[in-house]
């Protein structure tokens, strides 16, 4: 689609040329070094240290926009990578696991399912209080359901189930690809839901 493209199209200039100008910028500063007085060299630490945060900053963007993964190892490689990425012992510590024979979607779906799971994750980590969170993605023959679920602080007892602006945005964006999105009410902490129907079934692993 014409926002995918656009996405993938940022992405890659923001890889490309800002991460290659602050490479660049580092080589020129490591340069400079040598002609340094002492009292100058502890500047030059700092800026190095900046530079070397700009570029980590610049690819981590980069794969949060759009996940060059998705093209070399498909959804499921590039959701056990996202997990990993979000893996936070001490803070929220994220299980993956995979069911079933993993298949490669239309890029475009792959795309929408890879922001709408970061998202769910994003948000136990910002609100949820919980400690584990887990992702399952279970390959059936012809759908794809993914569920995310946490041992967090969940909805009180008798509140309505009620979709916030993150959650109605994840429900847009399943629903553009005729997938689904449901949030369950589990006796504890949170549950959702990702659908999506498998149409071409080429195994990616």
């Amino acid at each position: 689609s014409r926002h995918n493209r656009i996405y993938e199209e940022f992405s890659k200039k923001l890889h490309d040329e800002i991460g290659a100008e602050a490479s660049a910028a580092k080589l020129m500063l490591s340069s400079l070094s040598r002609i340094l007085h002492e009292e100058d060299f502890t500047l030059y630490q700092r800026v190095d240290q900046m530079l070397d945060r700009i570029v980590g900053h610049a690819r981590s963007m980069s794969h949060e926009l759009y996940p060059s993964s998705l093209r070399v190892i498909g959804p499921n490689g590039t959701l056990r990578e996202l997990c990993q990425r979000y893996h936070a012992p001490k803070s929220l510590a994220i299980e993956y696991e995979s069911v079933g024979q993993a298949k490669r979607l239309p890029l475009e779906h792959e795309e929408i399912i890879f922001r709408c799971v970061k998202e769910l994750l994003i948000n136990a980590q910002k609100h949820s209080h919980a400690w584990v969170a887990r992702v399952r993605a279970t390959w059936k023959d012809h759908e794809l359901e993914i569920s995310i679920t946490d041992d967090g602080r969940g909805m009180p007892i008798g509140q309505m189930i009620s979709l916030g602006a993150g959650h109605q945005l994840i429900q847009g964006s399943m629903n553009s690809i005729g997938g689904g999105f449901v949030v369950h009410r589990p006796l504890q902490g949170f549950m959702a839901t990702l659908q999506c129907a498998i149409v071409d079934e080429v195994p990616t692993e």
